[in-house]
């Protein structure tokens, strides 16, 4: 491969790597604020959220935050409870997971 498609190709990396950093700590963020906005609620075990909880939290975000902010969260919400449920964390989480999915 020529010298200059190498640096593109590397360069390209970089960005792509940076992007998946930026978007990791993003989600990091998101569910940070999910969690901390539960404990505020006095919902400080898993088994206790609620769908009813993630609807209240995502309408009370769609007041204060812009729309993309808003399904970030929703999504990363929902990546939260596919994690549980894969580790098997608790059968809550897919409780949860599985009514807050559209149908």
């Amino acid at each position: 491969m020529p010298a200059h498609r190498t640096r593109g190709v590397s360069a390209n990396c970089l960005r792509s790597t940076s992007a998946i950093r930026t978007h990791a700590l993003a989600y990091g963020r998101a569910g940070a604020a999910f969690l901390d906005w539960c404990e505020a609620r006095g919902l400080r075990e898993l088994a206790t959220i609620q769908p009813v909880h993630v609807a209240a939290y995502i309408e009370e975000l769609g007041r204060e935050r812009y729309a993309p902010t808003v399904k970030q969260h929703l999504a990363c919400i929902g990546m939260l409870f596919d994690w549980l449920v894969i580790g098997q964390v608790g059968r809550a989480a897919g409780r949860l997971r599985s009514e807050c999915r559209p149908s």
